[in-house]
């Protein structure tokens, strides 16, 4: 018979050699609800979810998704009126942090004295996400990985980033375990948004992920340089939104045209934006032309009818 040593020993050769050490973590969501946060924490997220509501007119949540080991992600969703089984998954520009957080204001009557605010991001996805909702669509702004031992609500500046993590199986693993999380709840269809360089992350996750249940990708003012990944790996449907006279450097027209041309996919589409309001901010930002600004609304309009199957056209403008 076997003694206890051997037994022991057979468990740990298995354990180590034939399960993967860095496997994917089972999503599951971190209740708020008894996390041991002050009651000050939980009346943050309180107001956070109060403010897109009364700004938006929409249902809000905050999910906390655990990920990969030691890791979570946040996602702030907006919710249509109507139950959906459709979601969109919207990855921001810039560092990627979604930064749905809390600020202290200083009162404009004591300047000796705090108010609280919250402070969203003027990221043409991420501030359109009602929109989505008004479509028909759960809408999930998808926000940095931020290690366990962080507080929930932190400001996630620290933990921004790069073109690195947007095209690497880290990012794979993070947003397999956010749609198997929203399939739990069930999702059925998913679309994967991004803009600016939320572009590396919807095009990569484009090449690596075949579950029938990802029905498209949509990149909007799309960084020319997103051909250091394998575009002609792109089989799904894939829309390309750029504005014609977007000044960003780094997001030309011409670019985005090269690279649509790049894709392989039978199913892609290139849509023109013309027109919206002056720029009052810099070219590479929300508040330009690269952000569709003055135009956004029917940008989305758009994009969702293009997700719900309906023909576009390859313009569109005021």
């Amino acid at each position: 018979m076997l003694n206890t040593k051997s037994i022991l020993f057979t468990f740990l050769f298995i354990s180590i050699f034939l399960v993967p050490l860095n496997s994917p973590a089972e999503p599951q969501e971190l209740n708020f609800n008894t996390m041991t946060l002050s009651p000050n924490k939980k009346a943050d997220l309180k107001l956070i979810l109060r403010w897109y509501k009364n700004k938006n007119s929409s249902n809000w949540t905050m999910n906390f998704i655990k990920t990969r080991k030691k890791y979570f992600i946040r996602i702030l969703s907006a919710y249509p009126k109507k139950t959906s089984t459709k979601a969109v998954l919207l990855f921001s520009g810039g560092d990627g942090t979604a930064s749905f957080d809390i600020q202290d204001l200083e009162s404009s009557k004591n300047k000796f004295k705090y108010k609280k605010s919250v402070r969203p991001k003027n990221n043409s996805l991420s501030r359109s996400a009602h929109l989505f909702a008004n479509e028909g669509f759960i809408a999930s702004n998808v926000d940095v990985p931020i290690p366990f031992s962080e507080d929930p609500l932190i400001g996630n500046d620290a933990y921004g980033i790069g073109t690195d993590y947007r095209t690497s199986k880290k990012h794979l693993i993070d947003v397999q375990n956010i749609i198997k999380f929203h399939k739990k709840n069930g999702v059925k269809e998913f679309y994967l948004a991004g803009t600016s360089r939320g572009s590396y992350s919807v095009t990569y996750l484009a090449t690596q992920i075949t579950d029938p249940s990802i029905k498209g990708f949509i990149s909007t003012a799309s960084m020319d340089d997103i051909d250091i990944i394998d575009l002609a790996k792109i089989k799904k449907p894939f829309l390309f939104v750029h504005h014609e006279d977007d000044e960003c450097h780094v997001t030309t027209h011409g670019s985005a045209t090269s690279n649509y041309e790049t894709v392989p996919s039978s199913s892609k589409h290139f849509l023109t934006v013309v027109g919206g309001d002056s720029p009052t901010g810099r070219s590479c930002g929300a508040l330009a032309e690269h952000g569709f600004i003055g135009i956004n609304k029917k940008v989305v309009k758009y994009i969702t009818s293009w997700m719900k199957g309906k023909k576009i056209p390859n313009r569109i403008g005021d």
